[in-house]
């Protein structure tokens, strides 16, 4: 999967199977993307995300998205999953499925102590003095909500603004939301490759200890 963003001048028609592409010119490359196996793991999900859910009629916002992400990805010195986070919340947002990380939904703190456990079916938590047993609900750090309350309210400019807390874990939280209501997401191809790139990337920092 090459992560170019084009122009394209193509002549549609309808009763075509193939259309007619005229002229096509690159406006971004993402060479850093494409020369770094993490970032290029990072961005594969978003296009792979949006090829299997998206609809064929055109989605402005979605494109904008896309395409802030891979440009922060390509220039960012860090790993990127900043950026990952974030357009996974804006995607989940998208698609009618916000989490709910205000506070809980039970006793309204929005201070939360250690532990709280995330509910997959409504997007909301629990605080550890409220938490209630459900067969659909994930145990997740405070700081793990906290992080990614605030990574909710920012504009992609101050991403890498706010320090990340708990990456696997986040992951790991709003990927199983994300496929706990969108069917399609769970057959991704692209998350299979990105547990496997983070696993060598793993086995390799401990071999250098």
């Amino acid at each position: 999967m090459v992560h170019n963003h084009v122009a394209i001048v193509y002549y549609f028609k309808a009763t075509r199977e193939y259309q007619f592409l005229s002229q096509a010119d690159i406006i971004h490359a993402h060479d850093n993307i494409k020369t770094d196996l993490n970032k290029y793991a990072l961005t594969t999900v978003f296009c792979e995300l949006i090829d299997r859910t998206e609809l064929e009629q055109a989605n402005p916002y979605l494109f904008q998205i896309l395409i802030d992400v891979l440009n922060g990805i390509d220039r960012t010195t860090q790993n990127g999953n900043s950026y990952y986070f974030w357009f996974l919340l804006r995607f989940l947002k998208i698609n009618g499925f916000t989490p709910d990380l205000a506070r809980c939904k039970i006793c309204q703190t929005d201070s939360p102590q250690e532990q709280v456990r995330f509910s997959l079916v409504n997007g909301s938590f629990s605080c550890n003095k409220c938490s209630q047993q459900e067969p659909t609900a994930v145990t997740a750090a405070a700081a793990t909500i906290f992080y990614l309350r605030k990574l909710q309210a920012v504009s992609i400019k101050n991403v890498e603004s706010i320090p990340i807390a708990a990456e696997r874990e986040c992951e790991m939280l709003l990927i199983a939301f994300l496929q706990y209501h969108i069917e399609e997401t769970k057959y991704l191809k692209s998350i299979k490759f990105r547990n496997q790139v983070s696993i060598r990337n793993v086995v390799s920092r401990d071999a250098k200890k």
